[in-house]
């Protein structure tokens, strides 16, 4: 009968317990729930005072505990979107504001790394742009150099061509006497030298 008893009563304070510490966990919960609600709410009143569409509590990384009071919870969600908001004037002063604020919202929110991921592609496409332009420059003065060797190559491989001067042919008429041995001496120099006689 005792033990039976005690079987029971063990069974009622373990039922009991249970149900106690259910009930414990469930009003934690939510008052946990209750507590981050609060946070949130406080999150999205404050950014949109400041006109800062674009983040969101999860980017706080804020894990509200039970323990955490509420004073300081928001206090860490003030000092996050106040950050964010000066981050934004810093960028607003920056030459290339467009692609730093894009680098800036994708990298989570860390100014120093968007200003510089920025500054250094830009960097590198100038770079490759004055590479390009040097590799463009070069092409062009060695199509020209060698055009340049093709016209001399030509002009050497035509050897200038010289016009021979001809001597104008006249025709002059004489009689010769003299005896047969030097009319005849006189027909073969004549003849010799390429003289045309009728």
């Amino acid at each position: 009968q005792f033990e039976t008893l005690s079987k029971d009563t063990e069974k009622i304070l373990s039922d009991t317990y249970a149900t106690i510490n259910f009930q414990v966990a469930n009003y934690e919960y939510k008052q946990k729930q209750e507590k981050e609600q609060e946070i949130k709410d406080y999150f999205e009143e404050y950014k949109k005072s400041l006109d800062i569409d674009f983040i969101k509590f999860e980017d706080t990384k804020i894990r509200v505990g039970l323990s955490d009071s509420k004073i300081s919870l928001k206090k860490q969600v003030k000092d996050f979107i106040d950050r964010v908001n000066t981050d934004l004037a810093t960028i607003m002063l920056q030459e290339h504001k467009e692609e730093i604020l894009v680098e800036y919202k994708q990298n989570g929110y860390v100014l120093s790394t968007a200003i510089s991921t920025v500054i250094n592609r830009i960097k590198a496409v100038e770079a490759q742009r004055i590479a390009d332009e040097n590799i463009k420059i070069q092409t062009e003065a060695t199509k020209q150099a060698l055009d340049n060797f093709r016209v001399t190559e030509q002009e050497v491989l035509q050897a200038p061509t010289v016009e021979e001067k001809q001597e104008e042919i006249l025709t002059l008429r004489f009689t010769v006497k003299g005896t047969r041995t030097k009319l005849k001496a006189l027909k073969e120099f004549l003849v010799n030298g390429g003289y045309e006689y009728e």
